[in-house]
């Protein structure tokens, strides 16, 4: 393996763990993200699969292996999250950019 290799796989590695230990709780509450432009789509996560709800279209995929991210695949779209930072593209449709999930939203931490 090369060194950028080693390298970026060293700083997924926290990010993953930290994503694939929070996907149950996910399982049941939507999550908002908010993309340039103003627009944003609605996702649900569970362990295999991610749902994508934007502008009045659904997109189904599933969880594929990835160094980098949660990356989740289907026939019609592609998504990949990193933190906060979530890449979605849809057939046909480049253009949502700069999309973060929405933290705004979730209710206060009880510690």
């Amino acid at each position: 393996m090369c060194r950028w290799t080693i390298f970026l796989l060293a700083a997924a590695l926290p990010v993953i763990l930290t994503l694939s230990s929070s996907a149950p709780a996910q399982t049941k509450a939507q999550i908002q993200v908010r993309c340039e432009g103003g627009r944003y789509f609605l996702l649900r996560l569970d362990p295999q699969h991610a749902t994508v709800i934007a502008e009045k279209r659904r997109f189904e995929m599933r969880r594929k292996i990835s160094s980098l991210g949660q990356h989740y695949r289907g026939d019609k779209a592609t998504l990949i999250i990193d933190g906060n930072f979530v890449a979605f593209v849809p057939q046909g449709d480049w253009d949502w950019r700069d999309c973060r999930i929405d933290r705004s939203l979730e209710p206060p931490n009880k510690n």
